[in-house]
């Protein structure tokens, strides 16, 4: 089934993302640098991803034909008729793991930036720039997750269900505004430090290559929810 081939995809994937992050830990130790605040915050996104992830697996095995059910009532259309009471507790796991997405992809993106303003806040105009870009993250995963708790008035029309309309804001709407957000602040992390690399003094094949290394978190934009950094 579909549901079980993303489930697997996603269990290999984030398997990957905690050996990184436990080599990340491994490497700071060490080498007696010192753990700081961006590693702190991508082994919490670590935590929260698996958190998450076991809300899913328990939900799946408590009701494994739930997804394939309410995806095709989606699918046909049927939504108004569908019976969600037998899927409820599936749902409100469903639902709790919606509202930890947008924790764990900002404690990521504040990985990114502590590491950055970690790197390069020697220059006064980088860590204003880090600051207010910090601000505009933490505006978004507030107002995301206010968002997601009050998208449906009363709470329990959450997971109550598939079409009511009239106690729902449009949902799907709202994903795909918060992920067009997610990649412009994904962009302007990716764009941060590229102005303190071309003022280093190094060739200009260094220099490439550094602004390549930083750009490999491209695929943090591209990939969203399931991120990999070592």
């Amino acid at each position: 089934m579909a549901g079980n081939s993303s489930t697997i995809g996603s269990g290999i994937v984030t398997g990957l993302a905690a050996l990184c992050v436990a080599l990340r830990f491994y490497v700071r130790i060490r080498i007696k640098v010192g753990i700081g605040w961006d590693d702190w915050l991508v082994l919490l996104g670590l935590l929260l991803t698996l958190l998450a992830g076991a809300l899913v697996i328990y939900g799946t095995s408590v009701d494994p034909n739930a997804e394939d059910l309410i995806e095709a009532a989606i699918d046909s259309r049927t939504t108004t008729t569908f019976d969600t009471t037998p899927h409820t507790l599936y749902l409100q796991l469903s639902f709790i793991g919606s509202i930890l997405y947008f924790s764990v992809v900002v404690a990521i993106k504040y990985s990114i930036l502590f590491m950055y303003y970690r790197i390069f806040s020697i220059d006064i105009s980088f860590r204003r720039q880090s600051w207010i870009l910090g601000a505009v993250i933490f505006s978004f995963w507030l107002a995301s997750t206010i968002a997601t708790l009050v998208n449906c008035r009363p709470l329990k029309y959450s997971w109550i269900g598939l079409s009511l309309e009239e106690y729902c804001f449009n949902y799907n709407v709202f994903w795909m505004a918060t992920g067009a957000v997610e990649v412009v602040i994904d962009t302007a992390i990716l764009i941060l430090p590229i102005r303190m690399v071309l003022r280093l003094q190094l060739s200009r094949t260094t220099k490439a290559s550094i602004i390549l290394v930083f750009l490999l978190g491209g695929l943090y934009v591209s990939v969203q929810d399931r991120k990999i950094f070592c």
